[in-house]
């Protein structure tokens, strides 16, 4: 009888002991966790300003039991500055806006039409600037443009011309306010007495040599391809434009 109370108490202790032992396990896995820094990356160039991003992020580990926490990403990681709401570059964009320029056509017949040179305005309809763009354009410009043109020939009378043109920049991303190329287009026509009208198609590269919100300085070239007098009137075209804003 003895040894049959021993044997049941035995038998109690180990079946309690390893009860005991798997409660530790399971509470050892509830516990065991493991804390990381948090890792976010931004894209490229992104500035970030003063704004705290409030999220909590849980990851299970499939190769052992633990988890792994991502929380309080207002704490500095150690591979930001800080944990800030994204700021997209800078961006402004102008209406209606004068443009004043300097331009320059040479046509293909200049030993009887001679070099035209002269001034006009161009009137900005739309004009906008991105630094950091996604894709696309950072810079894109919709304009008017009247000039009047002085032949370098005597007996020649002033050429009068009129377009419209369109431009956009060759660069998303180009990080800086100066020598900025872009490339457009312009259709329009020439009013003069020796071949009273002309319509016109002309292609453009240029470059801004400064580009900011109050000023920009840009330098373009083309060639226009006349829609009649074409042999007489096809030639080479240059353009200096200088932007200012007041307000």
């Amino acid at each position: 009888m003895k040894k049959l109370l021993i044997l049941s108490f035995i038998l109690f202790a180990g079946a309690n002991l390893n009860a005991q032992n798997k409660a530790q396990n399971i509470s050892k896995k509830a516990t065991d966790t493991l804390v990381v820094d948090s890792t976010i990356t931004l894209p490229p160039d992104t500035t970030v300003s003063d704004t705290l991003i409030d999220e909590s992020y849980s990851i299970e580990n499939n190769n052992d039991t633990s988890k792994v926490i991502f929380d309080d990403l207002s704490q500095t990681p150690p591979t930001m500055p800080s944990m800030k709401s994204i700021s997209n570059g800078d961006y402004f964009e102008h209406f209606f806006n004068p443009v004043l320029i300097a331009t320059s056509y040479q046509p293909k017949s200049k030993d009887s039409l001679g070099t035209f040179k002269g001034w006009g305005i161009e009137y900005n309809l739309a004009e906008s600037f991105r630094d950091r763009m996604q894709s696309g354009p950072a810079y894109t410009r919709l304009y008017g443009k009247l000039s009047i043109l002085q032949s370098s020939k005597k007996g020649i009378s002033d050429l009068f011309s009129y377009s419209f043109g369109l431009e956009f920049s060759f660069e998303s991303h180009p990080r800086r306010h100066f020598f900025i190329p872009y490339y457009g287009f312009e259709l329009g026509g020439f009013i003069q007495k020796n071949f009273n009208r002309a319509g016109y198609f002309n292609p453009l590269l240029g470059l801004n040599l400064l580009y900011t919100k109050k000023v920009a300085l840009s330098a373009a070239g083309g060639y226009y391809y006349p829609f009649s007098h074409f042999e007489e009137l096809q030639g080479y075209y240059a353009r200096l434009s200088l932007r200012i804003i007041f307000w």
